[in-house]
């Protein structure tokens, strides 16, 4: 029931059927996991844990104040005090609970109420009396409401049969172990109609073929490019998608960047859909089939750009190729805007940013390439990942240039040009900007960390574990809100 390490360390330390098992089976009832199971067995640990390091932690104190607090606590004043005091604590525990469940509690109030009446001898026992009526009396008596709540409030039901765990002290450990309960499990999914839309799939595939097979390859040294690849791909887009080359406005930037215009019927918030159709070079012994043959083998297409991004051009054109075929008109104006030169930083994304600039066009959506469905990337999740990237890093080419004086190789001077250039090198790694969790991305291992298993699941659940796992600092203004969200009733995720 307690699991290999609960059962563990409930006989090292002790006191199990008082103490450890009721935290251990609180903390599993809270958290809403099962006994036997490995969710189970890891709540379990952590609250008998967490008891015997309180139980410790309350001896230590015992040990160190008893010898001055000895006179006080047996002073003839104190002695009443005492004799009163398990009535007074069950009492108050009690009130707590009668003030939060005063329907549950009206049939043992009564019976207690009736006993001391009629039997007088119980009044010298009066906690010997509550703990029993406690424990047998109201859940009988409530054992159709609670379930009803529980039922109908699963979260607020459940909450109703804590006294006796409360009652006995468990109920902060449980809580503890409780506290991620919301975060360990996938939020419950919102599932929005949308039109269903049919494609020609071979037709999409052969396009896909046809583009791969333009060994449109951009290099830094253009004299190393064959412009002639480029142009047959340009020249072969109106045969591919010939309704979008209808409709659609098309304009050739400089640096090989291409524009459409799709107009809508308003101008107030257009789109941006953007790709490249430029590959970087490939070493072609390493592959097992051809890079620019488009071989389609058992439902895959093999090719350099299948990836990236000629999937994503063809995708953007045979979308609009279909939908302009059917008369849809967009509520808004869309443009494709798409680089040739992106894999060694062209500047054709930068003519279509001058000429939205130009033409006072301020894009309210622009979509790029984005992430990919992805296995195995995430810790502990085994389905596939489909990542969103909302951002990208920005760059910075950086040349170093070190002089000195002449010489001989038979004598040469101390602290050559090379370790110097070595050392501006390692002194920049050393010193690397410091990374931070934003937002997006604590949502990341939010969303992400509930599909995981059910131990990266205790550590992703917490946005502050993230931060220290990964060893990442806030920056000094997410602190200041966390802790004002904290105040406030919590600390956010993200």
């Amino acid at each position: 029931m307690l699991g290999a390490g609960g059962s563990y360390l409930s006989f090292v330390t002790g006191n199990i059927s008082n103490l450890k098992l009721p935290c251990a089976l609180d903390a599993m009832e809270r958290a809403g996991v099962k006994s036997n199971s490995e969710e189970g067995e890891i709540i379990s640990t952590i609250a008998i844990a967490v008891s015997s390091i309180v139980t410790t932690l309350i001896i230590i104190v015992g040990v160190v104040l008893i010898v001055p607090l000895t006179p006080l606590l047996s002073s003839p004043v104190l002695a009443p005090a005492f004799s009163q005091l398990l009535p007074a604590l069950f009492g108050g525990l009690a009130v707590v609970f009668i003030s939060k469940n005063v329907r549950l509690s009206i049939a043992p109030v009564i019976l207690m109420l009736v006993l001391f009446i009629f039997v007088p001898a119980l009044n010298a026992s009066t906690v010997g009396i509550m703990v029993p009526v406690g424990v047998v009396f109201q859940p009988c008596c409530g054992a159709n409401s609670v379930q009803k709540r529980v039922l109908s409030d699963p979260i607020g039901g459940i909450q109703n049969v804590r006294f006796m765990a409360d009652f006995g002290g468990t109920g902060c450990i449980g809580r503890c172990c409780a506290g991620a309960h919301g975060a360990l499990y996938p939020r419950p999914r919102t599932r929005h109609a949308c039109r269903q839309e049919t494609i020609d799939r071979d037709k999409a595939v052969e396009n896909l073929r046809t583009l791969v097979r333009c060994r449109t390859v951009s290099n830094t040294d253009r004299a190393l490019e064959d412009e002639a690849e480029f142009e047959k791909l340009i020249h072969t887009l109106p045969e591919l998608y010939p309704n979008v080359f209808k409709v659609c406005k098309f304009e050739r930037l400089e640096d090989r960047a291409l524009l459409f215009t799709w107009a809508g019927k308003a101008h107030t918030d257009p789109t941006v859909l953007m790709a490249h159709y430029d590959v970087v070079d490939v070493d072609e012994t390493g592959w097992k089939k051809p890079p620019f043959d488009a071989v389609l083998e058992d439902g895959v297409v093999w090719g350099r750009g299948t990836l990236d991004t000629k999937v994503t051009f063809n995708g953007v054109l045979t979308a609009a190729d279909k939908l302009i075929g059917e008369g849809y008109v967009p509520a808004q104006d869309i443009y494709f805007a798409f680089s040739g030169g992106e894999e060694v930083n062209g500047l054709g994304a930068v003519h279509i940013v001058d000429w939205f600039e130009a033409n006072h066009i301020t894009p309210a959506l622009v979509v790029d390439e984005g992430g990919a469905v992805v296995e195995d990337v995430f810790p502990g999740v085994k389905q596939p990942c489909g990542l969103i990237g909302i951002a990208e890093k920005g760059m910075l080419n950086v040349e170093y240039k070190v002089k000195s004086g002449g010489g001989h190789a038979s004598a040469p001077k101390p602290h050559s040009p090379l370790v110097a250039l070595s050392e501006a090198c390692t002194k920049i790694e050393n010193h690397p900007f410091k990374a931070h969790v934003t937002k997006p991305v604590a949502e990341m291992f939010d969303t992400l960390g509930r599909y995981s298993n059910f131990t990266y699941r205790m550590i992703f659940c917490q946005p502050l574990v993230v931060r220290r796992c990964a060893g990442l600092h806030l920056p000094q203004e997410r602190r200041r809100a966390e802790r004002s969200d904290a105040h406030n009733g919590g600390l956010h995720a993200g």
